[in-house]
């Protein structure tokens, strides 16, 4: 169970990426989704259970298959080699990105006058 006073406030909170300041999103409560005021990250900013990540990502992630990988070790080079790929596209495409990320903000801002 999540402890309520470790909850950030739902008005500004750090980004995980940055570190810059980051606002709760418009339009998606009770979603607790943040945008960063620096670099346009768009996240999670709710509380977790502690175990959270393990529960998901512990060993049956990687090699029980379902939601998961039949065999992380076997795949990884494959894995790695899309990973770089789409860094390398994310990376050219950074700043047109960002740009629309700032306009969709622009446009839900606007829509709620």
């Amino acid at each position: 169970m999540t402890d309520p006073a470790a909850t950030p406030t739902r008005s500004a909170r750090t980004c995980p990426a940055c570190g810059g300041l980051a606002c709760e999103a418009s339009g998606l409560e009770p979603l607790a989704i943040a945008d960063c005021t620096q670099c346009d990250h768009r996240f999670f900013a709710g509380a977790l259970d502690a175990d959270h990540v393990d529960h998901i990502y512990g060993d049956a992630y990687f090699f029980g298959g379902g939601d998961g990988y039949d065999d992380f070790l076997t795949e990884r080079d494959l894995l790695w080699a899309q990973g770089r790929r789409y860094g390398a596209l994310l990376a050219e495409h950074a700043a047109t990105l960002r740009s629309a990320s700032r306009s969709r903000n622009l446009w839900y801002e606007s829509a709620r006058l």
